[in-house]
C-alpha cells in the first residue's frame, strides 16, 4: 500500500508543551531578575542624582542600600504570603506595587522621596525572586528542579552584567529619571505577561476536616492489635506458643517463668 505519510500523533502535542515550557521559562527569567536588573541600573547614575539633589553621595547611596533591605524584607513576607493566598495574587500584588513604586520615583522631587519610593519597589519587585523557585517546585519533579533554578539564575546573571551599562547609557542619553521610566515599562510589561500566560501554581493542601475524617476511616479500618496477632500468629497444635490475645504478652514478658530454673523444656512454661 501507498499513501501519504503524515505527522506522528504526539508530533503536534510536543510542539505546544516545548512552546509552553519555553513561554514558563522566559516568565520565570523575567519575574526573577526585575529586582536585581532594577537595582544595578541605577548605580552608575548616583553621582548625577546627588548633584541634582543638593545632597552628599553617601545620602545618594541610600537608594542601593534601602533597596537591598526591600528586597531582604519581601523574602520573609512574600513566601508565606504565597504559601498562604496563591502564587498568582501574591506575584500580581508585588508586581503592582513595583510598578506604582516605580513611578513614584519618576515623579520624586526630593532624594528622601526617592529613597522611600525605591525602598517600596524592592518590596514588590522581590517577589518574583520568591516566588519563582516556588513556581520551579510546584511544576517540576524533583529532578528538574536544580537544573530549572540554575538556567534562570543563569541568564538572570547575564542580565544582571549588562544593566549597569545600559543605566549609564539611559543616564547618559536621557538623564536619570529614564532609568524609571525604562523600569516601569518592563514592570508593566511582566505584570500583564503573568497575569494573561501563568496560571495557578499552588497545590491546595488538605483541609483540616478530610485530614480528621480520612484518619476516622483509617483508625475504623485499621486492624486491632490482637487481630493482627492471632493473623500472624494463629493457634495450631504443634506449635508450643498459643495465639497471643490482649493479655497474652504482659502474661508471657512479665516476668521469667519458675520452670526456666528448673530446666524443663519451654513447651512446659506456664502461659
Amino acid at each position: 500500500m501507498h499513501g501519504v505519510m503524515g505527522k506522528p500523533p504526539g508530533a503536534a502535542t510536543d510542539k505546544s508543551e516545548n512552546a509552553t515550557s519555553r513561554l514558563m521559562l522566559l516568565l520565570l527569567v523575567a519575574m526573577t531578575g526585575v529586582a536585581p536588573i532594577s537595582l544595578y541600573m541605577l548605580v552608575p547614575a548616583l553621582p548625577v542624582l546627588a548633584k541634582d539633589f543638593g545632597r552628599d553621595i553617601s545620602i545618594a547611596q541610600m537608594t542601593v542600600s534601602l533597596y537591598m533591605v526591600g528586597i531582604a524584607c519581601s523574602q520573609i513576607i512574600m513566601g508565606p504570603l504565597s504559601d498562604r493566598f496563591g502564587r498568582r495574587p501574591v506575584l500580581l500584588s508585588g508586581l503592582g506595587l513595583m510598578v506604582a513604586a516605580s513611578a513614584a520615583c519618576i515623579f520624586a522631587d526630593t532624594l528622601p522621596q526617592l529613597i522611600a519610593a525605591r525602598f517600596l519597589q524592592a518590596l514588590g519587585g522581590a517577589t518574583g525572586m520568591v516566588v519563582s523557585r516556588a513556581i520551579i517546585r510546584d511544576l517540576y519533579s524533583r529532578e528538574r528542579i536544580g537544573a530549572m533554578i540554575s538556567l534562570v539564575i543563569a541568564v538572570m546573571m547575564i542580565a544582571q552584567m549588562l544593566s549597569p551599562l545600559t543605566g549609564g547609557l539611559l543616564e547618559t542619553a536621557f538623564g536619570w529619571r529614564a532609568i524609571f521610566y525604562v523600569i516601569t515599562a518592563a514592570s508593566l510589561v511582566i505584570a500583564v505577561a503573568i497575569a494573561l500566560a501563568l496560571p495557578e501554581t499552588r497545590r491546595d493542601p488538605a483541609r483540616p476536616a478530610d485530614s480528621a475524617a480520612m484518619s476516622a476511616a483509617c483508625s475504623k479500618a485499621a486492624p486491632s492489635s490482637a487481630t493482627c496477632c492471632a493473623r500472624y500468629w494463629p493457634r495450631r497444635s504443634s506449635s508450643p506458643l498459643p495465639a497471643p490475645g490482649p493479655t497474652s504478652w504482659s502474661r508471657r514478658w512479665a516476668a521469667p517463668a519458675p520452670n526456666t530454673a528448673r530446666g524443663l523444656p519451654p513447651r512446659a512454661w506456664p502461659i
